[in-house]
């Protein structure tokens, strides 16, 4: 049995793929449903696959690239451990190629984050060496930080 930190009920390590959906992402067994399968052939849970749709049907209302953000290979993992590093404890999403890490489980994760994160795999896509900016402009003036909010300030409901 595995119990996270954050309270959430026990989930078997070993077992069906749902149980082990569950201990991946955090969120809860009866939450965890491997009903869809990404293009590595991986079970996707059905909140992760419904935060992908939704931040790429608002990042697809968007001009900033040629073409839309793929996510087919994009996984959303829930890395609390992640975000204790030293210089990440202020963090809530960080992308790392096609992987979103989250600090919270995926049933508490706003669609704004993953829009924010999922418009920074949309400009590696485009941009293979964005990061390297970071060296130079920092985070919080940097320019496809900038982006990043302003994707998500422009592409919100109304």
């Amino acid at each position: 049995m595995y119990q996270d930190g954050l309270g959430h009920e026990p989930v078997t390590v070993v077992g069906s793929i749902r149980s082990r959906v569950a201990v991946y992402t955090g969120l809860s067994s009866r939450a965890a449903s491997a009903d869809t399968v990404n293009d590595y052939g991986a079970a996707v849970i059905a909140r992760e696959a419904e935060l992908l749709r939704a931040a790429a049907a608002r990042l697809a209302t968007l001009d900033f690239y040629p073409r839309p953000v793929r996510t087919g290979r994009v996984r959303i993992v829930h890395a609390p451990w992640f975000f204790a590093l030293p210089g990440l404890r202020r963090f809530h999403g960080y992308e790392l190629g096609l992987l979103i890490l989250v600090r919270a489980p995926l049933d508490e994760v706003t669609e704004d984050l993953v829009t924010h994160e999922l418009c920074h795999v949309w400009q590696l896509q485009h941009r293979p060496f964005f990061w390297l900016s970071y060296l130079w402009q920092g985070y919080r003036d940097n320019e496809f930080e900038r982006e990043a909010r302003r994707a998500v300030e422009l592409s919100r409901p109304r």
